[in-house]
């Protein structure tokens, strides 16, 4: 995959702009696959299958350690679907973070499938579960009160649901919230939607080449400690396209990410 120039981006962003006809929006197709199709059913079922295979392995087979075992959890879809507010920002023509506050506060989000099958084995097999969200702090009573609407959160002596600046330093990167969990209990699986719910990378804004080659050299962790839920709808993997800078006209984002399509994957 090589680097977009300039004068590629420049030239898609003038195709995007000049055709007769409004491009579709960029969420519909993605949207449409997380919200209606059964594929997606299918694949979440799918990572949550392989992660209770997890529990129960670790489970049958542990020694009890000083420390209590646990698993890690992110919430936007890999617990809560917030495909409904993606719906509403293609029909309304807008986007992030238009209504997010809102719709966190809502409480409204569904669960994704295969997550409560997945939390309820955990707490069975006596291994906790940390949700752990980028969501900022100020939406915390939001997003417990959606987690106990759907009877996936559990009261404890101590704080299971980590929010993005619920201290100075628990900033974007999870890991300081992460070490939060290691330091009382041994992590034993993590579940997210993005490769940042496992592992930080040196850079601050990776390229979608260097991302890649970050997973690739973790090969061994996927399926077996680590499991990825599919998210079309947003991620690092678009900011990474976009050039971390979605401040750029629409025209310019769009020919960003027709750039960045890898043509040997394409041709694959």
């Amino acid at each position: 995959m090589l680097r977009t120039t300039s004068a590629l981006v420049a030239a898609l962003a003038c195709s995007a702009a000049c055709t007769s006809a409004p491009p579709a929006n960029d969420l519909l197709l993605a949207t449409l696959y997380v919200n209606a199709s059964a594929e997606y059913d299918a694949a979440c079922r799918t990572v949550y299958a392989a992660a209770i295979q997890r529990l129960e392995d670790v489970a049958a087979r542990s020694s009890r350690s000083d420390r209590p075992l646990a698993m890690v959890m992110d919430v936007d879809e890999t617990v809560l679907d917030n495909s409904p507010y993606e719906a509403r920002l293609v029909e309304e023509g807008t986007s992030y973070p238009a209504g997010w506050d809102e719709w966190c506060m809502e409480a409204a989000a569904p669960v994704v499938p295969g997550a409560s099958d997945c939390i309820q084995r955990a707490r069975q097999l006596g291994i906790e579960v940390f949700f752990v969200t980028n969501r900022k702090a100020h939406l915390e009573e939001g997003t417990r009160v959606n987690l106990e609407h759907l009877g996936l959160f559990e009261a404890r002596s101590f704080d299971t649901l980590l929010m993005r600046g619920e201290r100075p330093e628990w900033t974007s990167d999870k890991s300081s919230r992460r070490g939060a969990v290691e330091a009382t209990h041994e992590i034993v699986a993590l579940v997210g939607d993005n490769v940042r719910d496992f592992f930080e990378f040196k850079s601050e804004e990776p390229t979608n080449v260097e991302r890649a080659s970050a997973v690739d050299a973790r090969a061994t962790e996927w399926g077996t400690r680590w499991f990825m839920l599919p998210n079309p709808m947003y991620g690092g993997w678009d900011e990474a396209a976009v050039e971390y800078d979605y401040r750029a006209p629409a025209g310019t984002l769009r020919a960003l990410r027709r750039a960045g399509l890898d043509d040997l994957r394409a041709d694959g």
